[in-house]
């Protein structure tokens, strides 16, 4: 049960060791937007809308967050809770669900400056003391 925060390819690579799959090459997808911004990953690209553990971690409906990925989560693992979606309907945010604090965010939330992104570091730093 020790604390996780599975950043962008950790988010990825702990879908897949759930049992979960990717989709290789988001451009692939029908109907997905972009998801490589062209600009500077410190600034936020599109929006999130949190549910769940990710609006209990940093208390926003919606997250404004970065982009810099081409690969996301297709079918979801065992054990996992999806609480963060992009627009186009990508997943960008799950729970492992009976965990005290595990945690999968598709963006870089240390590159971004906000209370949102400070939260989720903050909160997985709370959950290593206790």
């Amino acid at each position: 049960d020790l604390p996780l925060l599975g950043v962008c390819g950790g988010m990825q690579l702990l879908n897949v060791a759930c049992g979960g799959s990717l989709i290789q090459d988001l451009s692939l997808r029908a109907g997905t937007s972009e998801h490589v911004q062209p600009h500077d990953k410190r600034r936020p690209h599109h929006p999130v809308a949190a549910s769940g553990r990710l609006v209990e971690v940093t208390g926003a409906a919606t997250l404004q967050v970065n982009s810099t990925h081409h690969q996301v989560v297709d079918r979801l693992g065992d054990g996992l809770a999806v609480c963060g979606v992009a627009p186009d309907g990508v997943i960008e945010a799950f729970a492992v669900t009976g965990r005290r604090f595990a945690l999968g965010v598709q963006w870089h939330p240390e590159a971004l400056d906000d209370p949102a992104s400070r939260a989720i570091y903050g909160a997985l730093v709370a959950a290593t003391r206790r």
